[in-house]
């Protein structure tokens, strides 16, 4: 759900817990409901026919209904669907659908139960993006093909020979009318590269479809080549935290989630189809390849009344000029909460049984002392192979913090899971119990089981209700902070901003977790190599950074503050860092100088400076310096130069990035090349990108 506010709902499903036998019906969450898990299904199963899937949404409907019968959310009527139209009220007003307009196609039907086959190039393109897993490319505003560089800003793509900083084509990603007025998406925001070709993700309200545009780039002449631009309608395709494409070799991986009521008419259903000049969108829609069939659905494992459907596709792109956009896809009945992690074998999907209405209405009963595993709401963890292979299921408890929160490593998958049990209702200011999941390949199966308790491992409560996580090797660390945003403008002069100590767990004795005391609070942890760096606050005077040492027992190495310097962007791609064959190496991480301005808000497209650091073989912080960016607030541009779509940057500016032996850092439409010159960055060329080339 990438523009909706929904850090407040996400916090609340994370607070999920339930009571006892004696609750009433209606107030028993929708996973203890016996009609509702009656409707689920233990193995992986797809319904069986467009007939089957109908029949189940209709008798989740009914039994809202019966749940909460002063809702009038959505009701079907109770006519079956072979006698006629099946009545649907959504908010109220009445639409008609005929059940039986289309037919079930054959070619949809999966080549075996649980067995997914895709095939393609496992050959992976190196990028210079801080990304989570190695081989996994996630979209970014900067890429490299060869020797060029490429920037995606303001919806369009620059081209930059890095080795003369020369600026060789500069091309509008977004559609136009006609008349050359500009349409398409309303942000252009993740860019990821495949070989020689530059693929961009974006998603359009109006047009409800996310729209992927393919181009190639000639690493002779530095030009682009549009290749296509496809359409695929989708209700939203990424959220805040983490976006929903990668790439592992030659195949786009796009996940989009669709409310369950709303694939009910076949002939409404999602579609893929290339976008020609002079289309409109919504004249077309219904036209091109249909994204999913209900016998690619899996029925869910435990019992919803507000389904969701989450699709992944694979999509090769080897020949997608010619080809099109031809993807596989399968789609997963779960709640509207579900989080994607991605490696170069598997993509997995941890859904929890956590339905909106569960949290909106449910009481918790008192309770002390640690939660039970039997005490925490279930969830699933799905395996999807990427190549061949057989898809599996585990269960699981509670609710993962964000994409980092799993990990898969030497053929076992490890998870770090909120048990905040006694977090309901609006007290979201709680902190976590938190647990570890370890557990071999093998424990995914078939068929989904009610998780044993030996699953989860007990760890040390982090003591505040936002927490960063991070797998490295064979450690986890988390820690946080007390409120969203981290941002030490609560503080009052002189105070400190300690908080509970943040954690280090070597994954082969997990019990000997070792806290790593109060530098400051924790807002971002990053790998470096096998080792972490946290940034945070202790006080007004400015963010402060620790590496911590993983070789052998945890232990912090070094501690540096940078004075009146606050970090201002918060993704993982707004961090870099680059490790010596030694041991040593150079950070940055975007900063600016009031505090105030920390956390920058989507609506503020104001420009980071770049604060470097370099670390020696030993762990040893020592300040680089800066890279600035202009000194006017607002970005400013070349004259000629005009924005014209996606000019708001939701995820940020500014980049610092390494290649070669030299130091880059994006400031919007700035690109800087750089050097340490006796450990300090030292500007040698900067381009402004607006007065280089016009648009075509």
């Amino acid at each position: 759900m990438q523009r909706r506010a929904v850090m407040t709902v996400v916090v609340g499903l994370m607070a999920m817990c339930f009571a006892g036998p004696a609750m009433a019906q209606a107030e028993r969450p929708s996973f203890q409901d016996r009609d509702l898990i009656a409707l689920a299904s233990p193995e992986l199963q797809t319904f069986a026919s467009e007939q089957d899937f109908r029949r189940y949404l209709r008798e989740v409907s009914r039994l809202y209904q019966r749940r909460h019968p002063r809702s009038g959310r959505y009701r079907f009527s109770q006519q079956d669907s072979s006698q006629g139209p099946i009545e649907i009220v959504v908010a109220q007003s009445a639409i008609q659908i005929d059940c039986n307009a289309t037919p079930d196609s054959d070619a949809c039907v999966p080549e075996g139960r649980g067995s997914i086959v895709v095939t393609g190039s496992r050959v992976s393109t190196p990028t210079i993006t801080n990304v989570q897993v190695a081989g996994v490319d996630e979209g970014d505003i900067v890429k490299q093909i060869g020797e060029y560089l490429l920037v995606l800003q303001d919806g369009r793509i620059f081209a930059i020979h890095y080795p003369s900083m020369r600026v060789t084509d500069r091309i509008d990603v977004y559609r136009r009318y006609e008349r050359g007025e500009p349409i398409g998406a309303d942000w252009y925001d993740e860019m990821l590269v495949q070989g020689d070709q530059a693929i961009i993700t974006a998603y359009s309200y109006e047009d409800s479809a996310s729209e992927i545009s393919v181009f190639r780039l000639d690493q002779q002449s530095g030009r682009f080549t549009r290749r296509g631009v496809f359409l695929i309608s989708s209700e939203d395709y990424y959220d805040v935290d983490n976006y929903a494409t990668r790439i592992i070799g030659d195949r786009l991986i796009i996940k989009t989630p669709f409310a369950a009521r709303d694939l009910l008419d076949a002939r409404k259903r999602p579609v893929v189809r290339r976008w020609q000049p002079g289309e409109d969108w919504e004249e077309t829609i219904g036209q091109g390849r249909q994204l999913i069939d209900a016998r690619r659905i899996y029925r869910p494992v435990f019992g919803l009344e507000e389904p969701y459907v989450h699709s992944i596709s694979i999509c090769p792109l080897s020949d997608v000029e010619a080809r099109g956009l031809e993807c596989e896809t399968t789609g997963f009945v779960g709640t509207e909460l579900a989080d994607m992690f991605v490696t170069p074998e598997n993509v997995y999907l941890w859904m929890p049984a956590v339905d909106p209405s569960d949290w909106r209405s449910y009481d918790c009963p008192a309770v002390t002392g640690r939660a039970s595993p039997s005490q925490i709401v279930p969830a699933a963890i799905v395996r999807l192979p990427v190549g061949r292979g057989e898809l599996a299921v585990m269960s699981a408890r509670g609710v993962n913090f964000d994409q980092f929160s799993m990990d898969e490593h030497d053929g076992r998958f490890r998870a770090l899971v909120s048990w905040r049990r006694h977090y309901c209702g609006s007290s979201y200011d709680q902190p976590h119990e938190v647990a570890l999941i370890d557990e071999p390949r093998s424990a995914f199966g078939p068929t989904y089981r009610e998780a044993r308790d030996s699953r989860f491992i007990a760890l040390p409560d982090p003591g505040v209700p936002v927490v960063e996580n991070r797998f490295a090797g064979d450690w986890l660390v988390y820690g946080g902070r007390a409120n969203y945003s981290g941002r030490p403008d609560d503080l009052e002069e002189g105070e400190k901003n300690l908080g509970p100590s943040a954690y280090a767990v070597p994954l082969g004795r997990p019990q000997a977790a070792t806290a790593i005391g109060q530098p400051h609070n924790v807002i971002r942890i990053e790998r470096i190599g096998d080792d972490i760096l946290l940034t945070g606050y202790r006080d007004l005077g400015g963010l402060s950074l620790t590496y911590l040492d993983l070789d052998g027992p945890a232990l912090i190495s070094s501690t540096l503050r940078l004075d009146n310097r606050f970090e201002s962007e918060g993704r993982s791609h707004a961090f870099n860092s680059k490790v010596s064959e030694t041991g040593g190496g150079v950070l940055g991480v975007p900063t600016v100088e009031r505090h105030e301005d920390a956390g920058r808000w989507w609506w503020n497209s104001t420009v980071s400076d770049l604060s470097y650091l370099t670390f020696d073989s030993g762990g040893r912080l020592a300040d680089a310096g800066l890279l600035r960016g202009k000194p006017e607030q607002e970005v400013v541009t070349a004259a000629g130069y005009e924005c014209e779509v996606s000019c708001i940057d939701w995820y940020g500016n500014t980049r610092p990035f390494f290649l070669g032996g030299k130091v880059y850092g994006l400031m919007a439409t700035d690109l800087i090349e750089a050097e340490l010159v006796e450990g300090k960055v030292t500007e040698r060329r900067r381009v402004d990108l607006t007065g280089a080339l016009s648009a075509r």
